[in-house]
């Protein structure tokens, strides 16, 4: 009886261990889940980050919005690190964001006038991710109030003039090639573009008088014309 008291506790503790060892492992394999959930999430956070940076370097070039979010982009790749230390992949990607934000510190980068309705498009659809990353910003306490404030305004602005201009030089394209009708209506365009908006700036008022002058100026042009092949 008494080696089968043993046989029966011995596997009794067997099966503890057995289910204790089970539990750790369970334990051990959702705290890797978890962990490799954060890592894409901050990967993905970072990869829409670095779009962000794109793009403005592209279109607007203010090296102090530039350098906030190239450091918030440092700061997302350094957490990815933190929690991956030994991953080679997470660190060669930190080291090439801190390389992106060297090349980024302190240069203004001249920006260029969208061509095209795709590009105006995407510069829009950059501008509002922008906004948005700047609210999440001022949230984590990255930045003040005032600062998402003063950024926010001169982004939208420097966006609204790059939009006009678009247009303006659209305008003034099919002008040249004496599509007088598409000239009109991109410079209509331009100038209600200007109207619609709320954002205030020096020199606004006088910019759509300039557009209204610029339409007059084509509807009388072909008034001339007009008369002229009459005579």
């Amino acid at each position: 009886m008494v080696w089968l008291t043993l046989l029966v506790f011995t596997l009794f503790l067997l099966m503890v261990f057995g289910l204790w060892i089970s539990k750790k492992a369970a334990i051990r394999e959702q705290q890797e889940r978890e962990l490799k959930a954060k890592l894409r999430k901050l990967k993905q956070l970072a990869n829409d980050t670095e779009d962000i940076i794109n793009v403005l370097k592209h279109y607007d070039g203010d090296p102090a919005l530039l350098a906030i979010i190239s450091e918030y982009f440092l700061s997302e790749h350094e957490q990815r690190a933190a929690l991956a230390p030994h991953d080679r992949s997470v660190t060669s990607e930190l080291e090439r964001a801190r390389l992106m934000c060297e090349e980024l510190n302190g240069e203004a980068i001249e920006a260029e006038v969208p061509t095209n309705d795709r590009q105006i498009a995407e510069l829009k659809r950059y501008a509002v991710k922008t906004y948005k990353l700047l609210r999440y910003m001022r949230h984590r306490h990255v930045i003040s109030d005032h600062d998402m404030m003063a950024h926010t305004h001169r982004l939208r602005k420097k966006v609204l003039t790059l939009e006009v201009q678009a247009y303006l030089n659209q305008g003034e394209k099919s002008q040249k090639e004496e599509d007088y009708i598409s000239a009109a209506n991109y410079y209509k365009h331009a100038k209600d573009l200007l109207l619609s908006s709320d954002i205030s700036y020096d020199g606004k008022t006088q910019e759509i008088k300039r557009i209204s002058k610029l339409i007059s100026g084509i509807f009388a042009s072909e008034e001339d014309k007009k008369e002229d092949s009459e005579a």
